[in-house]
């Protein structure tokens, strides 16, 4: 059985007995979050303005198309691009979200190649 926390959410009151530190991470945590969420959102609609624009583009070209072999063409083009787009949209929606958590948990991100040189280097289970 797990010991319960003295800090209860659902208990208002409760929160009047946390420390500073707590409440200054939680605000850190919150502020971080709605800064960079503008950011992230602006970017998504970009690109996903773009995509559509080319996406009608491929429809437009695919349409114009006189034998499968065109066809054909046409669809692997637009994979393609379509492919390198969302994989370039994706490391960068990665690079924000780990804007987001080095600004609100700076605490994780140190350096801890020598903090502990007495610990043993954690296992995965390869399967």
């Amino acid at each position: 059985m797990r010991p319960q926390s003295k800090h209860n959410p659902f208990n208002p009151p409760s929160l009047w007995d946390m420390d500073p530190q707590s409440f200054a991470s939680a605000e850190t945590t919150i502020r971080t979050w709605f800064e960079y969420s503008g950011r992230a959102q602006e970017r998504a609609t970009k690109f996903l303005n773009h995509r559509w624009a080319k996406d009608a583009a491929a429809l437009a070209q695919l349409g114009q198309c006189r034998t499968p072999v065109e066809a054909v063409n046409a669809q692997v083009t637009y994979l393609t691009g379509a492919y390198a787009d969302y994989m370039s949209e994706g490391q960068k929606l990665v690079g924000i979200l780990s804007d987001i958590a080095r600004e609100a948990m700076p605490r994780m991100f140190v350096d801890q190649t020598n903090a502990n040189p007495k610990r043993a280097p954690r296992r995965v289970a390869s399967h």
